[in-house]
């Protein structure tokens, strides 16, 4: 069949006017952020910048987007009796960076991560084991190998709903609630809340950190080979309640709530 000319310029006209808006629509696309998509994980610290990764930062200036922050034990909430009379949200700068990327991930889908505990002292996560009575929910440091706590590698989290006034979400038990409907598995729970914690838990997965036994409860999973925090790298203050806790007899008895022996 033969094409007349008007109507062959014209043909020639709309294709070319195709290709031009679809090149458009392509580069714009390919400068569009991807939104939502986990970032690459961490690797593990090594070579010259491990000291760098391993370094005791101060959360809210090292993580960026930061996480607000709750520091809910030295208040008391939770466990009814305060951990700390004052404390300083300290972590592992490889840590910090996790939080970072969960934060910016949690943002992104219209919520925000609350911080409601960061790294403990030995000492002080001795006093934690003795006054939550449970070593399911708050499990006394390895011997051999230590616990996340300690190590400036673990978190206790929370989510806050940015489109409904910052409401934080309810997840079925408070924090630091030691009771059966607060481990992670417990499943006989509104449907609301077994979601908000499936949605915590997709966030903190994805970026990176390893699930604890409580819904709160997460970790960076290079803790194994970070050095123990010590007090000068955690500005903080116990409670009379917890320095009791440390005078009890079994507290007196563990090897993680031993000091040092005297170098000869």
């Amino acid at each position: 069949m033969r094409i007349s000319r008007p109507v062959g310029l014209w043909l020639l006209s709309a294709a070319a006017l195709g290709s031009v808006v679809a090149l458009i629509t392509g580069c714009g696309q390919g400068n569009r952020p991807q939104l939502d998509v986990p970032p690459p994980p961490l690797m593990a610290p090594r070579g010259e910048f491990r000291d760098q990764l391993l370094e005791p930062v101060l959360v809210p200036s090292e993580a960026d987007p930061a996480p607000l922050v709750d520091m809910r034990l030295a208040s008391g909430s939770g466990l009814g009796r305060p951990l700390y009379e004052s404390v300083e949200p300290i972590l592992r700068r490889r840590t910090a960076q996790l939080l970072a990327q969960a934060q910016d991930l949690a943002l992104q889908r219209g919520y925000v991560i609350l911080l409601l505990d960061a790294g403990r002292t030995p000492q002080a996560h001795s006093a934690l084991v003795a006054m939550a009575g449970d070593p399911e929910f708050v499990p006394p440091a390895d011997p051999e190998f230590g616990c996340p706590d300690i190590r400036g590698a673990a978190i206790d989290v929370t989510l806050l709903d940015s489109r409904n006034g910052d409401m934080e979400l309810a997840m079925g038990t408070r924090y630091m609630e030691i009771a059966p409907a607060s481990g992670r598995r417990f499943a006989e729970l509104d449907k609301d809340h077994l979601s908000n914690r499936a949605i915590l838990a997709k966030i903190m997965d994805d970026a990176g950190f390893d699930e604890g036994h409580a819904w709160w409860d997460y970790h960076d999973p290079e803790w194994v080979d970070t050095p123990d925090l010590t007090e000068e790298d955690v500005p903080h203050t116990l409670s009379s309640e917890a320095l009791e806790a440390l005078e009890s007899p079994a507290t007196a008895e563990s090897p993680e709530s031993a000091p040092a022996a005297a170098e000869e």
